[in-house]
């Protein structure tokens, strides 16, 4: 049986939805993409993705991982 992966958005997503957060200027996330891509793997999440608001980069970090 195949589990399946969370929404994640990591520290390169810019231009939060949040109100609060775009009055302070913060990012949306702080999340390191590998980091969660690591957690998920050791918690036996047999597909991992990351999904940023506008940027792939998140994405891009993963991609010579399996």
């Amino acid at each position: 049986m195949k589990k399946a992966d969370l929404h994640c958005h990591t520290i390169y997503s810019e231009h939060p939805t949040e109100w609060f957060l775009q009055k302070l200027g913060a990012k949306e996330s702080y999340t390191d993409p590998l980091f969660v891509y690591k957690e998920a793997k050791r918690q036996g999440m047999d597909y991992v993705s990351i999904t940023d608001h506008n940027k792939i980069d998140g994405a891009l970090r993963l991609k010579k991982h399996p």
